[in-house]
Formats: C-alpha cells, structure tokens, sequence
C-alpha cells in the first residue's frame, strides 16, 4: 500500500516534476518490466510488483486532481455575505447563492462527463487515438476545475445539507475520474489466476458501464431516467467487484477493482441523493 507521494514517485522512478505524459510513460516502461508474462517462473512477485506499480500511479495521479488549484472564476463567485441584512436573511442569502453556483457548477460537469461517452474515451484505444487524445484531457480539466469550485463553496458554508451534497458530488466525480485511468484490456492469457481476476473483474465493470451509461448518457438523449435499472447494474457490479477482491486479493487487478468499486459507491450514493429528494 502506498503511504505517501514520496514512495509513489520512487517505485516509478521518476521525480515530482515529471508531467502526466511522463508519468504515464514511466508507468508503462514499469509495466512492460513487471509483467507476470516476463516473469513467469516468479508469477507472485510480479504480481505483487505489477500491484504497487498500478497503485504508485493511481495515488499520483489521484493526488494531482485534488491538489489545490486557482481561485474560482467569475464564472462561480464566492459567495458574500452581506454587511447589513440580520443574520437570518444574511443566512438564506448566502446559502440561494452557494445553491445557484452548486447548481451552475453540478450542470456543466454532466455536459463534460456526457463528452466522455459521447466519444466513447472509456475505451482506452480510442482514447489514446491522436484526434481524441486532447478531447480526453480537456474533460479531466473541466471536471478537476469543478471539483476545486465544488470544494471552495464548501468553505463558505456550516451548512449540513448543503455539505453533504457537495461532498456526495465531489467523491463521485473524483472516483469517476479515478475510474476512467483503469486498465480495462487484458494483454495476455498466459496466467491462468490472472486471467481468472480479469474475467470476473471485466464482468463487474460491464455492469458498472451500463449504469454509468444510463446515468451520464441515455438518459440525458432520451430525457428520461431508468434509475431502477441503473441502480440494479451498479449493485450487481458492487457485488462482483467484492467476490473479485474476496477471490483473487493478491492480482494484479485487485488496485482497479478496488477503485472500480469505490466508483460504484459513490456513482449509488449520488444517484440516491440527487434523484430521490
């Protein structure tokens, strides 16, 4: 387990200043060097190589979208409190503009994820498709500039609800994007336990795409939300993704299963909250 940025940045053998491009290449360089298919007379230790490699990049990764980023934009002011009304409609005044901005900000996030179906950028090879590579980058800026608007409000306010709603929203489009830097293709059957955890790891995220679908897509082009089928997909998905770190905790697939299930917490937690009021 990765404990600090420090030990992340060593085991890829690259320094704090590399950029994600960097990043992502040592990554693979790593990958290519680890893999159980080149080290078959010592399946365990590559395994467990291929772990804390896929985990080192996830924790740096994961730590770049949530650094601290600039000030909000005009776009979404940072809501004032006013001088002279009494405390009471000071209160409300405060708290209809943290919603309008909530709103603003939660509105134009669904129209960056939708982009991210819409090109179909959850398959890696198309991702990585020159034409489609800035597309991808764009809507990881988009939604890390939300998620640092979302956290800012939640500095203006010791209201309850409204924290609960922002901090519902944040960890469901932070996993979202935690999600989308998984692996998803397996690149050889020559490990059979391997290739046991993808199977039941690639089960599992199928049903996690067809409730995100729903959610962030066909609902939006059909106007119409099927959240019962929604919300089965995604416990169906929770479950497999449980069975497949019960089975296999020692794969290389355990780092993204275990972020595909947090994705799929927070994706119900969020449905539950937002489209049950």
């Amino acid at each position: 387990m990765i404990k600090n940025l420090s030990e992340a940045y060593s085991l890829l053998q690259i320094k704090p200043g590399a950029t994600d491009e960097q990043i992502a290449s040592a990554f693979k360089k790593m990958a290519m060097l680890y893999h159980p298919d080149r080290n078959r007379d010592n399946d365990q230790w590559a395994n467990e190589k291929m772990s804390g490699i896929n985990s080192a990049y996830n924790f740096i990764m994961s730590s770049r979208f949530t650094a601290t980023e600039e000030p909000l934009t005009a776009k979404q002011p940072k809501p004032r409190r006013p001088e002279k009304p009494t405390d009471y409609f000071a209160d409300k005044i405060v708290r209809e503009q943290l919603i309008k901005s909530f709103v603003t900000v939660r509105e134009e996030t669904k129209e960056h994820i939708y982009r991210y179906y819409q090109y179909q950028l959850y398959n890696i090879a198309r991702r990585d498709n020159i034409m489609n590579r800035s597309t991808f980058k764009d809507v990881v800026n988009r939604i890390k500039k939300s998620y640092h608007t979302v956290q800012s409000l939640s500095k203006s306010t010791k209201d309850e609800e409204l924290l609960h709603h922002f901090s519902v929203f944040n960890k469901m489009i932070f996993n979202f994007y935690k999600s989308s830097e998984c692996l998803n293709i397996l690149d050889s059957y020559k490990n059979v336990l391997e290739v046991e955890a993808y199977n039941q790891y690639h089960i599992g995220d199928k049903y996690l795409h067809e409730a995100e679908i729903e959610l962030f897509y066909n609902r939006h082009n059909r106007s119409k939300f099927f959240q019962a089928e929604c919300v089965e997909n995604a416990m169906n998905a929770k479950l497999i993704f449980i069975q497949t770190l019960k089975s296999f905790p020692k794969s290389s697939w355990a780092v993204e299963t275990e972020i595909k299930l947090d994705f799929t917490d927070a994706l119900l937690a969020y449905v539950q909250l937002f489209f049950n009021d």
